[in-house]
């Protein structure tokens, strides 16, 4: 049964609303603008509801395939399906996906609400200070990696740490951006 969730967590992860989202606002693909990512910062980009209906969209992949592996397996079977549903999001089968945060946030509301929130409104906060989602959400994953929730055993907790390692190479255009901006001062 495992085995079949997991397959069915990648490939629910494959599914990327954000075509689905610009299409219902009639706004441009999101591979045509912007990052050319099929995500929720790229959509509201040209509309923040459309934008945030998408994250809406993406983060339940993940709680439906984690109440699945719940309902179905256990709870460290449904932390895993929702780390490969991510890696659906991030990797899918034909083509770019998108960077997986809504992915990410959903999976970390499940295990630890007050986390989620705490990080969730620290995203909008530094995206209100320097107007970068990416940099937030490096800074929030980097951090959760570090403070977790505290109900996760040793087998999640390597979902876990997996999760946000691939988050953060999915952010590695950010990551050199941030670098860049930095020896560019330093200079």
């Amino acid at each position: 049964m495992a085995i079949t969730l997991f397959i069915s967590a990648y490939l629910l992860g494959n599914l990327r609303f954000a075509y689905l989202t610009a299409q219902l606002f009639n706004l441009k693909p999101p591979h045509s603008y912007g990052s050319k990512n099929p995500g929720a910062t790229n959509v509201g980009r040209q509309n923040k509801i459309a934008g945030f209906l998408t994250f809406l969209l993406d983060a339940a992949k993940v709680c439906l395939i984690y109440s699945a592996g719940v309902y179905l397996v256990d709870e460290s079977t449904a932390i895993w399906c929702g780390m490969l549903t991510t890696i659906g999001h991030i990797y899918p089968i034909d083509g770019h996906g998108g960077k997986g945060v809504a992915c990410w946030i959903s999976l970390l509301f499940i295990l630890s609400p007050q986390m989620a929130l705490i990080y969730f409104f620290t995203l909008l906060l530094f995206y209100q200070l320097i107007k970068n989602l990416g940099m937030g959400s490096i800074l929030c994953v980097t951090a959760s990696a570090y403070f977790y929730p505290d109900s996760l055993n040793s087998e999640q907790m390597i979902a876990w740490y997996l999760l946000c390692l691939i988050i953060l190479i999915s952010h590695r255009s950010n990551i050199q951006q941030l670098i860049n901006s930095i020896t560019g001062k330093l200079t």
